[in-house]
């Protein structure tokens, strides 16, 4: 990956996403002997593809992935992990966790919502 940062003249940064900026650009570029010229991001990719990198990364993801080579449980076999009787009990249990936690703010507001009542009955 280095060497193709080098073929289009910008130096390696750690995020290379940063080069694709026109502002950015410029205080990569790596080769002092020639002048700053912004080079668009469709050419960084065509340029990527035609690099050995990109052409050996374009080969391995052509291939379609072989399932029976894979361990059984790498693999989700439904939808979701959890039957909907877990996940209910495991929210369930989320939320006694958090009401356990603010258990006096939730009798305040209990008490306080009880009190309006009993006054906007009364009234």
């Amino acid at each position: 990956m280095r060497d193709f940062v080098f073929v289009m003249n910008l130096m390696v940064q750690v995020q290379v996403g940063q080069v694709t900026s026109k502002k950015d650009q410029e205080q990569y570029w790596a080769d002092n002997k020639h002048p700053y010229r912004y080079i668009p991001v469709t050419t960084m990719v065509e340029s990527f593809k035609e690099f050995e990198v990109g052409r050996e990364l374009s080969a391995d993801l052509s291939t379609p992935f072989d399932k029976s080579a894979s361990h059984p449980a790498a693999l989700v076999r439904t939808k979701y992990a959890l039957s909907k009787w877990e996940l209910f009990k495991a929210c369930t249990a989320r939320e006694m966790l958090l009401i356990k936690r603010n258990r006096f703010l939730y009798i305040f507001r209990t008490c306080q919502v009880g009190g309006f009542k009993i006054q906007a009955t009364w009234l």
